[in-house]
């Protein structure tokens, strides 16, 4: 029977659960710390964020956003540091990049895979969607997951609808993983989450997302926050849990991001 040691993916929080020995499985169909936007502050910030929402910017638009994730499994700590960058040549089309820092323990600090992917605003007058499409490139989380580690895809699609009191977001994805790899797989992925304005600050969400593969499943419940700082600053901060038993015991996340 295998044991619960060093695995994470999710995204973001981007997020899966065990059943391979590798850390992986936490580090989501994003990097985290790349999905964090300014929202607009006469309205106060509202949105998920460990679920992709649809949400893309004005022609010209750049960010550039970190953060911080720590997840606890056991006695096994794992550590993110993520860098990310954002491009929006035409409106509701964004570019985005992102490149992790990774630390676990008894493994040595270094640099994760490099995230390369963009995201389409559809038109549709019931609800807002968008389609992404992103890219990870094998540049070094194989020295964390111990197996092969070849490209991935990563398909989602994103919707968003304003209800009466609240905002509901929707993701459906599936990731193909180490392509022409011995471990290659598919992750399907489902997430769901509600969130409000608290004030024109800050907002709260809460957040459920389900991912499934070959050899493993997960199911994240998390609380979600976001704070306007300035028209060109915010923070987004995330705590989770997977409900499944052999899962993360918890998944912390703050991050960072700057407009231009």
């Amino acid at each position: 029977m295998p044991t619960k040691k060093n695995y994470v993916v999710c995204l973001f929080v981007l997020c899966f659960a065990f059943a391979i020995p590798t850390f992986a499985n936490y580090l989501g169909t994003t990097q985290l710390g790349g999905d964090f936007v300014t929202t607009n502050i006469a309205e106060g910030p509202y949105g998920s964020v460990m679920v992709m929402t649809p949400g893309t910017g004005q022609q010209d638009n750049k960010s550039i956003a970190s953060g911080f994730a720590y997840v606890k499994v056991d006695n096994l700590k794992f550590y993110q540091f993520p860098l990310s960058v954002s491009y929006t040549p035409i409106t509701g089309f964004d570019l985005s990049m992102a490149l992790p820092i990774i630390d676990m323990t008894a493994e040595k600090p270094g640099f994760g895979d490099l995230f390369i992917g963009g995201k389409y605003k559809l038109n549709n007058d019931f609800f807002k969607c968008a389609a992404s499409l992103g890219m990870v490139f094998p540049t070094g989380a194989d020295r964390i997951t111990g197996v092969t580690n070849n490209l991935d895809i990563l398909v989602d699609l994103p919707v968003e609808k304003e209800l009466d009191y609240f905002i509901l977001n929707m993701n459906f994805g599936i990731g193909f993983i180490d392509i022409d790899a011995d471990n290659s797989q598919e992750i399907i992925k489902v997430g769901g989450a509600i969130s409000r304005s608290i004030n024109k600050k800050a907002g709260a969400s809460l957040e459920l997302m389900y991912q499934d593969g070959k050899n493993f499943s997960s199911l994240l419940a998390g609380v979600g926050v976001k704070y306007t700082v300035n028209s060109t600053n915010s923070l987004t901060g995330l705590i989770a849990t997977d409900l499944h038993s052999t899962g993360a015991d918890i998944l912390f996340n703050l991050g960072y991001s700057k407009s231009f």
